[in-house]
């Protein structure tokens, strides 16, 4: 019964404990990275006009082998995680984050990549303490494996705020109840050991950009590693994009009771879709069916957003 009532108190609560609203960074800023650099540490100078701009120094621990290294690696379509720490021109990563009604504190900075033999995709969701209070950011990299997991000479990273919808060309926004659909656990969430999951959702995100801006049906499965009163986990994205254009990629989240968050610093995800790699940040809430814990099934109503340089 003690479960039941949280879970219940939690449910009632959704709709009010994310961000009403998110936006990408108006100027993305274009990073050069120094030779040599790898996917366990590397140093980069990012360009741009706002105050991101500036040196960067970052160190991965991968929570288990690396990829590129070990056996069996590089592996197509395989999700790795790790924890990103390191300087940048805002102060140093940190994993702590405010938002109405989420946790507060020591949430870790994380890193998801995506090999695609030979190259793959290295995206690091983290926060700084900023200039107008704590700032979550997105860092967007491409790396050889057949070099011994160098990374290329070039990235990106953007800001994320949860003040306005912002305007960048090649972002959509899918505002809060234009994400949705079901969702199973095998076993049930809750019940002992990690569940595995699906995730139906159509989204119908708006933007400048009709390449970016539209519907998307994917479909989302993966690991949670928690019980009904939190957890974290991991998913691989799968469906289409605006026009049928097919989409894959991968998630990370940590989730307070049945609130989602797979934005930094406490997740990130990104998609390939038409040849280009987009970040895939999304806020979800689950409505249980029945609110007794285990979970088995329910549904998901929440907002995202799709970024693009």
């Amino acid at each position: 019964m003690r479960h039941r009532t949280k879970l219940a108190a939690l449910a009632l609560a959704a709709p009010l404990a994310l961000p009403v609203a998110a936006h990408a960074a108006m100027d993305p800023n274009v990073c050069n990275v120094a030779a040599g650099g790898s996917v366990t540490s590397f140093n980069m100078t990012c360009a741009s006009t706002n105050d991101d701009a500036g040196a960067y120094s970052i160190s991965i621990t991968w929570a288990t082998v690396s990829p590129c290294f070990g056996a069996g690696a590089p592996v197509s379509a395989a999700t790795y995680t790790g924890t990103a720490t390191g300087t940048t021109p805002e102060g140093s990563i940190s994993g702590s984050f405010t938002t109405a009604g989420a946790v507060s504190g020591a949430a870790p900075a994380l890193a998801v990549v995506y090999p695609n033999n030979p190259t793959g995709d290295l995206s690091i969701g983290y926060s700084t303490p900023g200039n107008d209070g704590t700032e979550r950011h997105t860092m967007q990299l491409q790396f050889t494996c057949t070099s011994g997991g160098l990374l290329e000479p070039t990235g990106q990273v953007w800001e994320l705020d949860a003040t306005s919808v912002g305007n960048s060309p090649n972002s959509a926004y899918c505002s809060y109840g234009n994400v949705t659909g079901p969702v199973t656990f095998t076993p049930g969430l809750g019940a002992s050991g990690p569940t595995n999951y699906t995730m139906t959702l159509t989204l119908n995100c708006v933007g400048a950009n009709g390449t970016v801006a539209g519907t998307y049906a994917v479909t989302i499965t993966g690991t949670d590693g928690g019980g009904c009163l939190g957890g974290s986990g991991t998913g691989t994205i799968s469906g289409t994009g605006p026009g049928g254009v097919p989409v894959s990629g991968a998630w990370m989240y940590g989730r307070h009771g049945v609130h989602y968050y797979g934005f930094p610093p406490s997740g990130t995800g990104f998609i390939h879709m038409g040849g280009q790699t987009y970040g895939f940040y999304l806020w979800l809430d689950l409505v249980p069916t029945g609110l007794a814990c285990p979970v088995y099934a329910g549904s998901i109503v929440g907002h995202g957003i799709v970024m693009g340089v």
